[in-house]
């Protein structure tokens, strides 16, 4: 985890939390998968399709410059914590879903854990 990507991230959205973080971590893995280094795309060659409107998609939005304006962030409200990912260059796409956070932990352990969990243990 690249700490000031992630203090840039909370500057951006305006406060820390486990959406935010949840967010961070598809980014970063979405680009791992892809192949591709965790930046700001120069154009629209990475979409995303969330299937929801939480507070990841600033992250997604500040880390890999998707956005609606663009055309490459797509919202699908359906209440999902995933996430797709589709490079228009190479063709090669990835979707990302979130496990089962306990609602019950505390929130900075849940945000530490989100951010510093190795993927699979947060996400399929």
């Amino acid at each position: 985890m690249d700490d000031e990507k992630w203090a840039e991230c909370i500057e951006f959205h305006g406060h820390s939390c486990p959406g935010l973080a949840i967010g961070y971590r598809v980014s970063e893995f979405a680009m791992e998968s892809l192949g591709i280094p965790l930046e700001r795309a120069s154009d629209e060659e990475l979409v995303c399709i969330s299937e929801n409107e939480s507070c990841g998609v600033d992250a997604i939005q500040y880390l890999l410059s998707c956005t609606v304006g663009k055309g490459n962030l797509l919202i699908k409200p359906y209440g999902k914590s995933a996430y797709t990912f589709y490079n228009r260059k190479t063709g090669e796409g990835v979707r990302l879903l979130m496990m089962t956070i306990d609602r019950e932990a505390d929130r900075d352990e849940t945000m530490r854990r989100i951010l510093t969990a190795p993927a699979d243990e947060i996400m399929t």
